[in-house]
């Protein structure tokens, strides 16, 4: 609710086939604007030993989510609608021979559409007045799919992903869930992790993507028993004593 509140939800429906899509954010952005209230209250009080008491709603924290649409209403007077940003920052997915997916995050400079035209063995694409310039491009994209379509059924996404990266053309398999964490890249940073749970055993996850000089965190707890904490709330909880201020550094 928060999301159609806010006009996000907007961004991510198809008018030619509305549906909702896509995961719900609002619970998850509306945390880490949380967390960063949270961290600004506690710099204040660690600065002037004024407490704050921080306050937001999911609303809010969409609608600045959101920011982005709302200046370019206030600053061009132009509601976004769900293909305004991927037509004018040219972004494309195309189905590939294998049934996988690339996708493509063409920008403005010239020299990635020449790439990618040597990528498709396409070098007559430009003389198309449709797609001779930035702003045909963004006017004519659908067109653009249909052409592109066909091409990029020719192979599979192995292929492409070679002859892109050959040529300098911004872009990515678009993976399943299923596919990241056999990345390469996902295995050379560490990012999926694995502790031991009490009932389930082996339990995996993702772990933060925040490192602090240059040390991953490697080390996770698996999510708690139900009850596993009653003492210690029980008990109550005993936050650490803190230095006198004169010692600390």
């Amino acid at each position: 609710m928060a999301q159609a509140a806010s006009g996000f939800l907007r961004l991510l429906v198809n008018p030619n086939n509305p549906r909702v899509t896509g995961p719900a954010i609002a619970d998850l952005v509306t945390g880490f604007y949380a967390a960063l209230g949270i961290l600004g209250a506690l710099h204040e009080r660690e600065r002037s030993g004024v407490a704050r008491k921080v306050e937001l709603s999911m609303f809010e924290a969409m609608t600045h989510f959101n920011l982005d649409a709302f200046q370019h209403l206030f600053s061009a007077d132009e509601v976004m609608d769900a293909f305004s940003r991927p037509s004018v920052s040219q972004s494309y997915v195309l189905q590939c021979a294998d049934g996988k997916w690339v996708a493509l995050h063409m920008s403005s400079p010239e020299k990635f559409w020449q790439g990618l035209a040597t990528a498709m063995e396409r070098p007559d694409i430009f003389e198309d007045p449709r797609f001779a310039s930035r702003l045909a491009r963004i006017e004519n994209q659908e067109a653009l799919i249909d052409v592109m379509g066909p091409i990029f059924r020719a192979h599979d996404r192995p292929e492409w992903c070679r002859r892109l990266e050959a040529n300098d053309v911004p872009h990515s398999p678009m993976y399943t869930t299923a596919e990241v964490p056999e990345d390469a890249q996902a295995k050379h940073l560490q990012l999926f992790v694995e502790t031991e749970h009490p009932v389930v055993g082996s339990w995996r996850t993702v772990r933060s993507p925040l490192s602090f000089d240059g040390e991953r965190p490697l080390e996770v707890t698996a999510p708690p028993l139900l009850g596993e904490h009653n003492d210690e709330l029980r008990d109550g909880w005993k936050p650490r004593t803190a230095a006198p201020k004169e010692t600390r550094q």
